[in-house]
């Protein structure tokens, strides 16, 4: 393998891990929000918190993409 040919694949490499850490921490903000859902929602909230913090949770996610 050439240098440049080493170069480009280590640029994939970190392309392909940078995207799977992406999809690993949308994952976990998705089930954070929905235990925070079925926690709330259990505690038979006569507010809106059971689609407020899952929504916050979600929001924040989106962020940090």
């Amino acid at each position: 393998m050439t240098s440049d040919q080493i170069t480009s694949r280590l640029s994939e490499v970190e392309a392909e891990h940078k995207r799977a850490i992406l999809n690993a921490k949308r994952e976990a903000y998705e089930d954070a929000a929905e235990i925070a859902r079925g926690m709330l929602v259990f505690a038979d909230t006569t507010c809106t918190a059971d689609r407020e913090i899952p929504a916050a949770i979600r929001a924040k996610a989106k962020g940090e993409q």
